[in-house]
């Protein structure tokens, strides 16, 4: 008899069979690379964590020791294998240690773990694996990143031309999928896609290559090659905002790690007019104890830009939604938005904000989550190509 939790990763299976099992041709295809086992993964701050290197049955040098270093959240792991290749077929497990003292998370959130060795005895070291680990109190929240189209962030922590590369991200319930479009290393066309599952603010996404398809000009074929093109570690920092960390296998038998910085697409360059109309408000406790005192719709008919922001206004209730921007960051959406009332008195604070929703805390309340009405923005002349 099977039980609610089987039932569902029964149908997480069978709803993308399909890209799961291309994703699977890359974890046979580095089947030498040692497994990461991490435990515990929810630890308090003063609980030592323990990195055990799990081995399965290969003909290749099993490494002898493991030496790892801490920096902050980004944590080193190097494998030696002695001056002596030793090849095993049974397997290994090889504890990862720093060279004093135990290791402990640097807080909850993500961590970012990397594994290198070096080749063969005596090479020079090479990246072998990389891994994003989210640490906090279980269940982790799950991210709500919004479903459209991304790319590179100016201003990021890894920022880049924006016009190089763009991403399409949907996410339902726990599944996302990633269709990734961007250039080769000639600069042709590329087009990867790949699907995975998010867990908390993180989700591992195997990338395929498709090619020999036809459309949407012509009459439509399906792709008559499909190759794996890497791996696709998405990091949500909020709802519009995250990390891309892209690898792929290099000849030498690493792999290559490019990271980028995301934001979530805005088509309109005025945020403050492309968030004009009706907001739903959805609070945490409509009423009983903590009642919200907000109303369920607020509608803003109007702008004003202010030093470092701008701010939309309620004209008929005089609502006021103060938002900051920074400045270092001109095509992401703005750092906090402030709920004011017509004399001024703070109502919510929103620090988690994407192009189509804000969330945050009601004062005096609880949470607060609003949604812009997208139907309700005033229409403007429609953008064409010249000459069209």
């Amino acid at each position: 008899m099977l039980d609610a939790p089987a039932l569902h990763r029964i149908s997480v299976r069978c709803a993308c069979s399909a890209l799961l099992t291309l994703m699977l041709i890359p974890v046979l295809a580095s089947a030498a690379r040692p497994q990461l086992e991490i435990r515990p993964r929810n630890p308090t701050s003063t609980t030592p964590v323990l990195i055990d290197l799990i081995g399965h049955g290969t003909d290749v040098c099993a490494p002898q020791s493991a030496s790892l270093t801490a920096d902050g959240r980004d944590i080193s792991i190097v494998l030696d294998h002695g001056a002596r290749c030793k090849a095993t077929r049974e397997g290994y497990r090889l504890h990862a240690r720093p060279a004093k003292g135990l290791l402990r998370w640097n807080g909850s959130g993500v961590h970012r773990i990397r594994l290198y060795d070096h080749g063969d005895p005596g090479g020079a070291r090479r990246l072998l694996g990389f891994q994003l680990v989210e640490i906090g109190r279980y269940p982790l929240a799950v991210a709500r990143p919004e479903t459209g189209f991304w790319w590179v962030e100016s201003g990021g922590d890894f920022g880049g031309d924006s016009q190089g590369m763009g991403l399409s991200i949907e996410r339902q319930g726990d599944l996302i999928s990633a269709s990734v479009m961007g250039y080769d290393a000639d600069g042709e066309p590329e087009w990867l896609m790949g699907a995975g599952e998010i867990e908390g603010s993180i989700a591992e996404i195997a990338l395929t290559r498709f090619q020999g398809g036809r459309g949407p000009f012509e009459t439509s074929l399906s792709p008559g090659n499909a190759s794996i093109a890497g791996k696709l570690d998405l990091q949500f920092l909020d709802p519009a905002r995250a990390i891309a960390w892209f690898s792929r296998p290099t000849t030498e038998g690493g792999i290559s790690l490019q990271p980028m910085s995301l934001v979530r697409f805005r088509f309109d360059s005025d945020p403050a007019a492309a968030w004009l109309g009706r907001w739903i408000l959805l609070p945490e406790h409509p009423d009983g104890k903590n009642a919200s005192s907000l109303p369920q719709l607020i509608e803003f008919d109007d702008t004003s830009q202010h030093m470092g922001g701008f701010s939309l206004i309620d004209g008929k209730h005089g609502f006021v939604l103060a938002c900051e921007q920074d400045a270092a960051r001109p095509n992401s959406p703005p750092v906090r938005c402030v709920l004011n009332s017509a004399d001024g008195k703070p109502l919510a604070d929103f620090g988690s904000i994407a192009v189509n929703s804000l969330s945050g805390w009601e004062t005096g309340s609880g949470r607060l989550r609003a949604v812009h009405d997208t139907d309700s923005v005033p229409r403007r002349v429609p953008l064409l190509p010249p000459g069209y």
